[in-house]
């Protein structure tokens, strides 16, 4: 069974080095869990299934719970965590993981061969795609329900592409409305 800290807070370790996961905010949370309609309205009646904050288990020193992972391969699935690479991983992140996300747990996910990568900035409305090209994960796009110009000040100029729907690379015919993502950020 996984390791949890006295407050139920989930502990990841990487590279060995352990980091105590603060608790997610409200609005991270409702983008979390649209995030993961959306993959499970998606996936009823196919192979791949999707995962909250399930622990993935890289080796001894790596282990680590994303905020949403989908399998296609249920044999790397266990009943208390995943053995081995997912094939997409979100990360929502905050100003508490802001460093983790974007750069521990980006190389390690990259090491390990993850083949679709997301960070989702639910402050900012936005989701960076990074692909994994056999070597490295490589940025895709980026993806927001705002302005370019107000997301290359966020996250600085670059990316290959700017829309406001995409598709992950495995599911080609899923389509992922930013908006949707996003959804009851901005309803009131």
């Amino acid at each position: 069974m996984p390791s949890y800290v006295e407050d139920n807070r989930r502990i990841e370790t990487i590279g060995g080095r352990r980091h105590i996961l603060p608790f997610q905010s409200s609005t991270a949370n409702l983008v979390t869990g649209n995030i993961l309609m959306v993959f499970a309205n998606y996936l009823k009646g196919k192979p791949g299934k999707v995962y909250m904050r399930f622990q993935v288990v890289f080796s001894e020193n790596d282990k680590v719970f994303p905020d949403i992972v989908v399998v296609c391969d249920k044999s790397k699935v266990k009943e208390y965590h995943i053995e081995a690479p997912p094939d997409l991983v979100v990360e929502v992140i905050s100003p508490a993981t802001y460093a983790v996300d974007r750069i521990d747990k980006a190389r390690l996910y990259e090491r390990h061969g993850v083949k679709e990568y997301w960070i989702v900035d639910s402050e900012n409305h936005a989701i960076e795609v990074f692909l994994h090209d056999g070597e490295r994960l490589r940025n895709a796009g980026v993806y927001a329900d705002i302005p370019r110009w107000e997301i290359e000040d966020i996250i600085g100029a670059g990316g290959n592409s700017y829309v406001y729907e995409f598709s992950p690379s495995m599911f080609s015919d899923l389509v992922i409305h930013v908006d949707d993502v996003f959804q009851e950020l901005t309803e009131d």
